[in-house]
């Protein structure tokens, strides 16, 4: 899964619209150093990160195959745990 489809199913479960601008990573760099410094003051979660700017340049796929095999989990679907993640953020008062 791309990481698009992700912030989509995230915004159409939180019931926003999804993301439609893309900005080149280069660009977003200042808007990340902004967002850590303020956070740092305001002791709030930044929106952007550098590490979470920095990963996103990369594709990273995985497989619960291994797992399955050798310990018997048994995967659900994604959405069940976005809405159970969003759950959580919502209690912690991360997002409203």
């Amino acid at each position: 899964m791309l990481l698009a489809e992700l912030l989509a199913d995230v915004a159409r479960l939180v019931g926003r619209a999804p993301p439609h601008i893309r900005l080149p990573r280069r660009l977003m760099f200042p808007l990340a150093y902004g967002a850590e410094a303020i956070a740092r003051i305001t002791g709030r979660e930044p929106l952007l990160t550098l590490d979470g700017l920095r990963m996103a340049r990369y594709r990273m796929f995985f497989s619960s195959e291994k797992a399955q095999r050798e310990l018997g989990y048994r995967a659900r679907p994604y959405t069940d745990g976005l809405r159970d993640a969003i759950e959580w953020f919502r209690a912690a008062r991360y997002i409203d």
